[in-house]
């Protein structure tokens, strides 16, 4: 049997454009980035840590498709375009935290991704982004790409998009308020599910661990013990960020949370950076995990969906790197490796709820069902082809009701608003009553 040639992922035209317009903005507005395409590939990654302009423009051009191609493949590939469907079905809003945002690529990939399924949905789709990221100058790049995506695509997707100018775990107040007031205005009691990104965030999670274990290390040789390493406070790698989470999870309540980490062969070496680890990024990841799991996992539900090494082909962008001729390494496609996890965290405060669990039950929902079917067919008129028609795919019916009721869909709400129509039934000789036929949708 033949191997099949590889697909090779491309930008969206939408997407494609706004990367394109950035491209511009920098060149045209920001005098501080003038030069950016200048410099070599060895120099912009010995200044990844950098947040001047120019160093942020550079690393847009150079790393921001690569970036959005293993995004894009871990969300249809590894999560699977079935389950973002899910999310997206009856109007409720999907918020996406994109970690470590950087330019947005990791935002920009969901956008597409959304885009392609479009003609899968029949409902409005309403997605919320909020770019967390501690450089300004890359919340400047976040910002303008959004508002770039957000023009392009108002008459498919509905998207509202926010910044904070911290790194993460700094930033889980501002989260924390942001998604409140969503859900306030929403008029919902906690959001069905939201999405984690976190691409290349590896490095500053693990500059700011190490910074940590040295201040402690340093009291120690003092004589002054405060090792937590058997408590929750300093389980290792990850740990303030796995409390973060646990933290967004109780408190604005978040159903589920579905957090995917995504590393990169450039930061690899920023890992180790400073140090003499030879820890690949990979077991660098597995760390986190393992931690998350400590200390979410000790009270919540997680699920490992996916940890493992990945492939991706892609056709490099026109204004990138890879595709300025005047390169020697010019490269109109290429792939590469990358590692991703996807874990899925389903909050215990839901599991708990014994009331709302009995009422979305699929044995409920059935007995519902026969209580409703009685009710019907008791009517002196009734639709008795939308009872067969309902009942002709029953399971499937009813697991879509329990779906809607999860995500507190607005449209169970509306299918309980007056639905039948109405006539007069002869109560005796002089007088009618009135009577409904009802509707089944």
């Amino acid at each position: 049997m033949t191997e099949q040639p590889p697909t090779y992922r491309h930008f969206h035209p939408i997407v494609a454009d706004a990367y394109t317009a950035v491209h511009k903005w920098l060149e045209v507005t920001v005098k501080d980035a003038h030069g950016y395409k200048d410099l070599q590939y060895e120099d912009i990654k010995k200044n990844l840590k950098k947040t001047d302009w120019i160093d942020i423009a550079s690393q847009y051009y150079a790393f921001f498709h690569t970036h959005y191609f293993k995004a894009a493949h871990t969300l249809e590939s590894i999560i699977g375009t079935e389950q973002i469907i899910t999310w997206l079905r009856h109007r409720q809003k999907v918020c996406v935290l994109d970690v470590g945002c950087g330019a947005g690529a990791g935002s920009a990939a969901f956008l597409e991704t959304v885009i392609k399924l479009k003609g899968d949905l029949t409902n409005e789709v309403n997605i919320l982004f909020i770019g967390i990221d501690p450089s300004l100058r890359a919340i400047g790049l976040y910002m303008k790409m959004m508002e770039n995506l957000k023009s392009s695509c108002s008459d498919l997707v509905n998207i509202e998009f926010k910044y904070i100018d911290k790194g993460f775990p700094d930033a889980t107040a501002k989260i924390e308020r942001f998604l409140k007031s969503e859900l306030s205005s929403s008029e919902l009691p906690c959001f069905s599910n939201v999405l984690v990104m976190q691409l290349n965030v590896i490095y500053p999670f693990s500059q700011t661990y190490r910074t940590h274990q040295e201040d402690y290390d340093e009291l120690k040789s003092l004589g002054i013990d405060i090792d937590g390493g058997s408590t929750e406070d300093n389980l290792g790698l990850g740990t303030s960020e796995a409390l973060a989470y646990k933290h967004l999870i109780e408190t604005v309540p978040i159903d589920v949370m579905h957090l995917v980490t995504v590393g990169t062969k450039n930061m690899e070496y920023q890992v180790k950076l400073g140090t003499n680890s030879q820890v690949t990024l990979a077991e660098r990841i597995k760390e986190m995990i393992r931690t998350l799991h400590q200390i979410v996992g000790n009270r919540h539900t997680i699920y490992k969906i996916s940890s493992d090494n990945h492939i991706v082909y892609f056709e490099n962008p026109e204004n990138c790197y890879w595709r300025d001729r005047d390169r020697k390494r010019y490269h109109k496609r290429y792939h590469t490796d990358f590692y991703a996890d996807f874990q899925t965290i389903s909050s215990a405060d839901r599991a708990e709820d014994k009331d709302w669990n009995e009422v979305i039950s699929l044995d409920n929902l059935n007995l519902a069902w026969a209580r409703a079917r009685h009710n019907l067919l008791s009517e002196s008129l009734y639709d008795e082809t939308e009872v067969r028609l309902f009942e002709k795919n029953l399971y499937q019916n009813i697991s879509k009701l329990q779906e809607q009721l999860c995500a507190y869909a607005s449209d169970v709400i509306s299918s309980l608003v007056d639905q039948t129509i109405s006539y007069k039934f002869p109560k005796n000789v002089e007088k009618t009553r009135p009577r409904g036929l009802s509707r089944i949708e």
